[in-house]
């Protein structure tokens, strides 16, 4: 049995040998699984989505050929909400404004901190609400 993961690059070049033998695809976000592919893989059974849409496959086409189509619905959820969480609190303590600062040579100490913007340093939280 032939299974593939697809790409951009994979599923535009897919040879017609390999093609014709994949019995199963795990379709990333880059990869297109479109009518013409689905139709080339005569003896596909079934796309896997790793990822939680459909956006990448025709559907419509693999339903018409009779192929199984399937989606990680809650694939990245958490990974997702810790990385916004991570970005909101990075833009309210302006880390990285601040890192690149003292990179540039730009981070002041002492007296002069209170009249340079940049020397200001990273916001509180406690105590507050981000709204």
């Amino acid at each position: 049995a032939t299974v593939i993961g697809t790409d951009r690059d994979q599923t535009r070049h897919l040879p017609d040998e390999i093609a014709s033998r994949v019995v199963a695809v795990a379709a990333c976000h880059s990869g297109v699984v479109d009518k013409t592919l689905l139709e080339r893989m005569n003896k596909c059974k079934i796309v896997v989505r790793t990822g939680v849409g459909f956006d990448t496959v025709d559907i419509n086409a693999a339903g018409q050929l009779g192929i199984a189509v399937s989606n990680t619905p809650a694939y990245g959820t958490e990974e997702v909400a810790d990385s916004a969480l991570c970005l909101i609190l990075n833009l309210y303590r302006r880390t990285l404004h601040l890192e690149r600062c003292l990179r540039e040579g730009k981070m002041q100490s002492g007296a002069i901190q209170i009249q340079i913007r940049e020397a200001t340093g990273a916001r509180r939280i406690r105590g507050k609400v981000l709204d």
